[in-house]
């Protein structure tokens, strides 16, 4: 299955909802083969994780929680793309890194990223 990933201080501005919204799409049609890895903490974390929860979709998630540079490093190589759900970024650093690794992005029209992701 597919294996993809996100980044970043979980808040209402990264979209993590959005990215939920996706999963809950995905279960829907019977498209179930991938597992998604959420890297990061904040303030909503549990607010998300109760959402995925009622939504019954914990099946197809990883909470990796705050994770370091070297941690980060083998969770962007052993996925399969990146993910920006945001609904706000000024540049988008976790999706350089990720290109850097060599990851396919797919990416919401959240500012910065628009300048460096293409169609």
């Amino acid at each position: 299955g597919f294996i993809f990933i996100t980044v970043g201080i979980l808040s209402n501005q990264k979209g993590i909802d959005i990215l939920l919204e996706a999963i809950i799409y995905l279960k829907n049609i019977g498209k179930t083969n991938f597992i998604c890895k959420i890297a990061g903490s904040g303030i909503i974390l549990n607010n998300l994780k109760e959402y995925a929860r009622k939504k019954e979709i914990e099946e197809f998630i990883v909470w990796l929680g705050e994770i370091d540079r070297k941690k980060l490093k083998i969770e962007l190589m052993s996925s399969d793309f990146y993910v920006c759900s945001s609904r706000h970024e000024s540049f988008g650093v976790s999706l350089i890194e990720a290109m850097v690794c060599g990851l396919p992005i797919l990416s919401t029209k959240c500012g910065g990223p628009e300048d460096y992701v293409n169609q």
